[in-house]
């Protein structure tokens, strides 16, 4: 396993921020309830 050059590591890490970020996110806008659940505020 070689390591990841600069440009290549910030690219898997953008990838992943925008994973981790966008799956919740995009769950919580569909209508359907996911199967992972969202922290979010209480009611």
């Amino acid at each position: 396993m070689r390591l990841l050059d600069r440009r290549e590591f910030l690219r898997y890490c953008a990838l992943g921020l925008g994973a981790l970020v966008g799956g919740p996110v995009l769950a919580a806008c569909r209508p359907q309830p996911s199967p992972i659940p969202v922290p979010g505020p209480s009611p």
